[in-house]
């Protein structure tokens, strides 16, 4: 019936205007006729937030509340009308009797300021952790809070109430306070500040010690602290104060043992192998102090272990051409088995163009062979040269007595050429 719904328009509008005859209002009044349909629905939404004020406690009521999702928005209205001035006396007098909220966001703040309040009587203080399991929202609602403060925006009433309870505004001030005073205690109890990594009692400390250096190196630490950290006799370049430690330890390790070479795990200091090894590393890549080296090479310490087994290795040839007139040093010299393996380094290195020119001309003046095999090959041929020289002929018998290996040899010269692998200038020498 589309009219319908005109027809009960327009009943409202005659009532409205006084132009309804008593005896129809009345006939419609009679039937539960609503006058007034904005008044109706404003009463349903009434009822429907007292009974959900009974329920739950308070009149907070989501905005997309799923029993009946209007609500919200009609609060919200509410809120508006008030505002705005224009909600009637008789409303706002029924709404606050059932202690509906006018500023949420107030109601809000008070709520979180109370959680803070039981957080401070019973934690100490007021930093609470961003995601704090008990109560999520209340770390947020902190750092909300500090960025108003910072950005002007927080009324002053609030701020005098926050400073009261003791909350922290700027929380890496009084992070760096906190840290300071566990360092006082610290130097208080070992007499230094060079706090180790990981100490067990605060893990945190030496990661914050390293922070100040780094900020001191970059200039970016404030004058104030400086003076307050160096009161506390804090050093700014620990690895300087290290160095000279270890240095003095292995200067007594020279004056007991005689030598620099600290074995790997020393009981009585497990660290200083180590740090030598560092020294090395630095002096390779170039980044050793001169007076670094000149302290460490004054000590009679090897900065380069590889050029010191290289000069105890040509010491040990020259001591082996001294007593056997040539370095052919064979593999597996019992007196000493690495020579021969060193000697064949060195031949590698060389025909790879990997050894040193100065290496080259110190062996070479030592009468070094670097081909063995061409060596081996020259030797004989001067064997048979004496032979022809002697006999007035080069068929030298496969077990000649005298040299036994020189019969083989001119065999092998003899298939080398049958095959084409003897090269032309030895075939000219032969012939």
């Amino acid at each position: 019936n589309p009219a319908l719904g005109t027809w009960c328009s327009t009943q409202r509008y005659a009532y409205r205007k006084g132009a309804l005859s008593t005896e129809r209002i009345s006939r419609l009044e009679v039937l539960g006729f609503v006058w007034d349909q904005l008044e109706a629905g404003w009463e349903e939404m009434f009822q429907a937030l007292s009974a959900y004020k009974v329920r739950e406690h308070h009149c907070h009521v989501p905005q997309r509340w799923p029993e009946k999702p209007g609500l919200g928005k009609w609060c919200t209205v509410q809120r508006i009308a008030y505002k705005d001035g224009k909600l009637s006396a008789a409303r706002i007098k029924r709404l606050e009797v059932l202690g509906f909220v006018w500023d949420p966001l107030e109601a809000g703040w008070e709520e979180m300021f109370q959680a803070l309040t039981v957080y401070k009587a019973r934690y100490g203080d007021c930093n609470v952790p961003s995601h704090w399991s008990e109560n999520p929202a209340l770390g947020t609602w902190c750092s909300t809070q500090r960025y108003a403060y910072r950005k002007g925006t927080l009324i002053a009433e609030r701020v005098t109430r926050l400073d009261a309870l003791g909350f922290v505004w700027d929380q890496l001030e009084a992070g760096w306070e906190e840290m300071f005073q566990a360092l006082s205690a610290y130097k208080v109890r070992v007499h230094h500040c060079n706090v180790p990594r990981d100490w067990p009692e605060n893990p945190a400390l030496a990661s914050w010690c390293s922070i100040q250096r780094k900020a001191y190196r970059k200039g970016k630490l404030s004058a104030e602290r400086i003076i307050r950290l160096e009161a506390l006799d804090f050093v700014w370049y620990p690895y300087e104060t290290v160095w000279e430690e270890m240095f003095q330890d292995l200067s007594a390790y020279k004056a007991r043992e005689q030598h620099c070479n600290v074995p790997a795990g020393l009981p009585e200091n497990p660290a200083l192998a180590s740090w030598c090894s560092i020294q090395r590393k630095a002096y390779r890549r170039g980044v050793l102090s001169a007076e670094r080296i000149t302290r460490l090479e004054a000590l009679g310490f090897v900065l380069d272990p590889l050029e010191a087994g290289w000069e105890e290795m040509f010491l040990a040839l020259s001591e082996y051409k001294e007593r056997e007139h040539h370095c052919n040093v064979p593999n597996r010299w019992p007196e000493n088995a690495p020579l021969g393996f060193w000697c064949n380094n060195q031949r590698q290195a060389h025909k790879a163009r990997k050894l040193s020119a100065e290496r080259i001309t110190r062996l070479e003046a030592l009468g070094f062979v670097w081909d063995l095999l061409e060596a081996g090959w020259e030797e004989m041929f001067q064997a048979l040269t004496a032979y022809k020289a002697r006999e007035q002929q080069c068929n030298v018998p496969a077990q000649w007595p005298e040299n036994p290996a020189l019969g083989t040899w001119c065999g092998r010269q003899r298939k080398a050429y049958r095959k084409g692998k003897l090269s032309a200038e030895r075939i000219t020498r032969l012939e």
